[in-house]
């Protein structure tokens, strides 16, 4: 069991190395460049064999 003060600093945290990752230009490329091929797969349909829906 978590006491609400542990959920409020997990989210602060979260919060913190979000942005700080963010402002790092590495990242926003490695971030783009996933998002890209995010794209590319999904634009290319479910897999053959993969049932859709679960």
């Amino acid at each position: 069991m978590h006491y609400p003060s542990d959920i409020q600093a997990g989210r602060l945290i979260g919060a913190a190395v979000v942005s700080r990752l963010h402002a790092e230009a590495a990242f926003r490329t490695d971030l783009e460049a996933a998002r890209a091929e995010l794209a590319a797969s999904r634009s290319k349909g479910p897999a053959a064999g993969c049932a859709s829906g679960s």
